[in-house]
């Protein structure tokens, strides 16, 4: 009886530090994936702004060259 316990007990230990090196490894990656991420999205957001103010300057153009139209065509 004692050695079917004692079995018993090393086989859950087992798998109890497999679970916890399991959970760590896990915890570990997902931690990595979301600083990736998130490094990810702030370059994103960064060419996001910098397509923004182009686009302004862009529209800045286009009312200029409209007004030179309205002029030469008036």
């Amino acid at each position: 009886m004692e050695q079917e316990m004692m079995k018993y007990m090393i086989s859950q230990g087992a798998f109890a530090v497999l679970f916890c090196y399991l959970l760590y490894f896990v915890l570990k990656t997902s931690k990595e994936r979301e600083e990736k991420m998130q490094s990810t999205i702030d370059r994103n957001q960064e060419v996001i702004g910098d397509l923004a103010r182009k686009f302004d300057v862009l529209e800045d153009v286009k009312r200029s060259v409209d007004k030179i139209e309205n002029k030469l065509e008036g």
